[in-house]
């Protein structure tokens, strides 16, 4: 079995493919009329609208993660944790 490396229909699709399919859709999908659409969700209070403007606008927010110990840290001997056996 094959992990990685190059192989037939790997990696991303070839720019003149994504290109030619944007194209596609430009004829049938007016851009400005999506904005407008889409402010008009917005204006609705459609939580959707309001996340997918957020998201293209500022991006994915940092994720914060909140550390909890499971041991309390008076408990914790830092000493014999970084010393070798026999060692004082």
């Amino acid at each position: 079995m094959s992990w990685g490396g190059k192989r037939q229909g790997a990696g991303r699709k070839p720019a003149p493919i994504k290109n030619k399919l944007i194209q596609r859709l430009d004829e049938y999908i007016d851009d400005v009329e999506v904005i407008e659409a889409l402010g008009k969700k917005i204006k609705e209070g459609d939580l959707q609208a309001i996340k997918l403007y957020f998201l293209y606008r500022w991006g994915q927010p940092t994720k914060m993660l909140e550390v909890v110990p499971t041991i309390p840290f008076q408990d914790i001997s830092f000493r014999e944790l970084l010393s070798w056996e026999g060692e004082e």
